[in-house]
């Protein structure tokens, strides 16, 4: 009641959480955006060096975020970049880094030593 007074208006009360919601939200956009580059970075399939210490950090930050995201576009690459995420994380390590796909490790694993 004090800030509706203090804003004049019930409506100028509102439009203030408006306005507060929308920066709140494109700041938000933002910062997943710049963990998802980070992750997407961190676990390419070819040359990614990330280990679970390194990257569950910001999946963790990402998945806090994510709730308050409104872009169709922003989740949908937040799905499918943490969907590569648990991939790499779950696939072979590579010398020099990355991974080896599922393909790539079985014909590893049929050359003789």
């Amino acid at each position: 009641m004090r800030r509706a007074v203090e804003s004049g208006s019930v409506k100028a009360l509102m439009e203030g959480l408006e306005v507060s919601s929308e920066g709140q939200r494109v700041a938000d956009e933002a910062v997943v955006r710049n963990l998802l580059s980070g992750l997407e970075a961190e676990t390419d399939l070819g040359v990614g060096l990330g280990d679970i210490e390194d990257v569950q950090p910001e999946v963790n930050r990402v998945l806090s975020l994510l709730p308050r995201i409104k872009d169709a576009g922003l989740i949908a690459r937040a799905r499918t970049t943490l969907e590569n995420v648990d991939r790499y994380l779950n696939g072979v390590p590579r010398e020099g880094g990355g991974i080896l796909t599922d393909e790539e490790h079985k014909i590893d694993q049929e050359k003789p030593v």
